[in-house]
């Protein structure tokens, strides 16, 4: 899986506004996206999305993506003081919530933890930026974070193009998320996969 960029790559890009609470916003709020709205009444009330021309990609290159690429990663800010305590409260609320927590890692910088939902057929991976008010006085009480989501029968293919079979059907999978389907039984035909390809075969 890709690696998140540093926030200070994210700066230039960032505009200053005051929430309701009172809180300073290190990104101007935004809805859900739309692949995100199926799961956004899961997640903690303290998590904002941030606006379209403030994502940013999961690469090095940290340079802001035009509207509707990789609809599978979203900015968040969250209402904490610390990533400490973000990471400690998504584990808490969707723990709570009978998600399945899949991968807890602490990369260089970074806060990470992933859940899995089968009822929702969804994983949630969450990067949180591990960066004290002390290093960046403007982000008191908001914590950057990255989320990605996976849906099967994508889930072994995020960032990454290829396809999967999904009841004799081929599914093209685009950074995780399923996309054109082929059905494979109106064909007389067998879904087979082969890596990250599959294909409609002759029975």
């Amino acid at each position: 899986m890709r690696r998140a960029p540093l926030v200070h790559a994210l700066l230039p890009a960032l505009s200053l506004g005051v929430a309701l609470t009172g809180c300073l916003e290190v990104c101007p709020s935004a809805p859900a996206p739309d692949p995100f709205v199926p799961v956004v009444d899961q997640l903690p009330t303290e998590a904002v999305f941030c606006a379209d021309e403030t994502r940013v990609d999961f690469s090095d290159s940290g340079e802001a993506l035009p509207e509707g690429t990789l609809p599978n990663q979203a900015d968040l800010n969250f209402q904490f003081n610390t990533a400490e305590d973000t990471q400690a409260a998504i584990i808490e609320h969707f723990e709570a919530r009978g998600w399945t927590r899949v991968d807890t890692r602490e990369p260089a910088g970074e806060r990470a933890v992933a859940f899995s939902q089968p009822e929702l057929g969804s994983v949630l991976d969450f990067r949180v930026i591990d960066e004290t008010p002390a290093q960046n006085p403007i982000k008191n009480r908001r914590v950057h974070a990255f989320v990605e989501l996976s849906q099967p029968p994508c889930l072994e293919l995020v960032g990454q193009r290829g396809s999967a079979c999904l009841d004799n059907t081929v599914v093209a999978c685009v950074n995780g998320l399923p996309g054109e389907r082929i059905d494979c039984t109106a064909m007389e035909q067998t879904c087979v996969a082969d890596g990250s390809t599959a294909s409609c075969v002759a029975q």
